[in-house]
């Protein structure tokens, strides 16, 4: 398998349905502005239940390409396995400046590494901060206080 047909699976998810019962929709495209995802792909998906949320499809197909395919693959799973444990730490603790995580889990995706794309998924998020301070040509005081005291209170409710 190469690097090629491993991205090309990951693109391939749209209409696929997780156990837990969430569809896969459109793949979100990132713009110039927004960081993050080096390894993922973002998908809009939806519950039979009308709730909408965010699917994040983790990209290892760099690992099968790379010099040493097996530390690649241990620092991707190790990042992986971090973040779904910290979700699952912040799962329950009703925190309202943080974006919670829904489920993990895999879809069964033949022409994908091990052939299935393991995945993390989220409520969806009211915006994107980035988006917001890139486009914007005038950012006033009140939206900046306003910025700093919720990721203050993100920050404290993590904590």
């Amino acid at each position: 398998m190469s690097q090629a047909d491993a991205k090309q699976a990951l693109q391939e998810l749209t209409g696929l349905t997780t156990p837990d019962g969430w569809t896969v929709g459109e793949v979100l495209q990132r713009a110039s502005y927004q960081t993050g995802g080096a390894f993922s792909v973002g998908y809009l998906a939806t519950h039979g239940d009308g709730r909408k949320g965010f699917l994040k499809a983790l990209d290892f197909s760099r690992a099968v390409d790379a010099q040493d395919p097996v530390r690649d693959l241990e620092q991707m799973t190790a990042i992986y396995n971090f973040e779904r444990d910290v979700l699952a730490v912040c799962k329950g603790a009703r925190l309202s400046k943080i974006v919670v995580a829904i489920s993990d889990g895999a879809l069964e995706v033949p022409k994908a590494p091990f052939g299935r794309v393991f995945y993390l998924l989220f409520e969806l998020a009211d915006g994107d901060i980035r988006r917001k301070t890139y486009l914007s040509n005038q950012i006033d005081v009140s939206w900046t206080i306003r910025a700093i005291q919720h990721i203050a209170t993100g920050v404290s409710q993590l904590h």
